[in-house]
């Protein structure tokens, strides 16, 4: 039986954070992990940055 590797985080993230989710909040990382083959711990720093970089970017004109 062949296992699927999940991919491991960049070199240089060291800085752990903790955050409290609801279960609904965690059964949908969850799933989006397991769809993404990635761990937890990797789709919410990818959802993170992608959150910074949606802060960070100019209001769009409407």
């Amino acid at each position: 039986m062949t296992q699927t590797r999940r991919r491991q985080s960049p070199h240089g993230c060291n800085c752990p954070i903790m955050t409290i989710v609801t279960k609904e909040e965690r059964a949908k990382v969850e799933a989006l992990a397991e769809r993404d083959l990635r761990s937890l711990s990797g789709t919410v720093r990818m959802l993170m940055l992608k959150g910074l970089e949606q802060e960070q970017a100019p209001e769009a004109v409407h």
